[in-house]
């Protein structure tokens, strides 16, 4: 069984952190906590929850096998499914793509700009 101090380096790897204060964050609690990790240790709460963080992050890694874009008419993702060995393509369109590409570059803040912008858009032509 793994030491707090290895749990600890094995999370900000995991979520690719300097602090314990940003693992608590991660893991969805103040970054005050962290002190009290510090002081009284991980228990089995905090580290059940880590193991649920990275099996659901597994599970959102194996669940897209082949994903194929093309320039401005959408894509193509492919699926495999492990159990009976078969094949379930799903058409992108065109926004999709255009979302998940602006998610791979520049993560989150860029999609909340772009996604106020467009209600803004939406609002003026109510007007």
């Amino acid at each position: 069984m793994k030491n707090d101090k290895e749990s600890i380096k094995e999370m900000k790897a995991f979520f690719k952190v300097n602090s314990l204060e940003d693992v608590a964050e991660k893991l969805g609690y103040s970054r005050h906590t962290a002190n009290n990790w510090r002081n009284n240790g991980l228990n089995s709460k905090i580290l059940a929850k880590f193991e649920k963080a990275k099996a659901d992050k597994k599970k959102d890694d194996e669940a897209f096998d082949e994903l194929f874009f093309g320039g401005g008419i959408g894509g193509i993702l492919m699926r495999y499914d492990k159990d009976d060995n078969t094949q379930h393509n799903y058409t992108l369109s065109p926004e999709l793509v255009d979302f998940i590409l602006l998610y791979i570059d520049y993560g989150n803040k860029a999609l909340l700009k772009k996604f106020t912008q467009d209600l803004k858009q939406i609002q003026n032509l109510i007007k």
